[in-house]
């Protein structure tokens, strides 16, 4: 990847869809889907460009997850403010 920010990012969306996951009791202790057709499954689904819907999609929740030193809070942009 030839931008280091665009593949940090894409790092940290697949770690927290990893994590979750993991946490949710969705993967065997290789990390491979107990079941690879569940929508339960949580997905980090190719960008899409100005259609894009998030990096994370955990049903029923759509994360946008964002790699940085500290938290900015409540301050940090959404999509739609971008």
């Amino acid at each position: 990847m030839a931008n280091p920010n665009k593949a940090k990012g894409t790092g940290w969306e697949s770690a927290v869809r990893d994590y979750l996951n993991e946490a949710l009791g969705l993967v065997d202790e290789f990390g491979k889907f107990l079941d690879v057709f569940s929508s339960l499954n949580v997905r980090r689904p190719a960008q899409e460009g100005a259609a894009d819907v998030g990096d994370v999609h955990a049903v029923p929740f759509i994360l946008e997850c964002k790699n940085v030193k500290s938290s900015g809070g409540p301050n940090l942009p959404t999509a739609s403010e971008r």
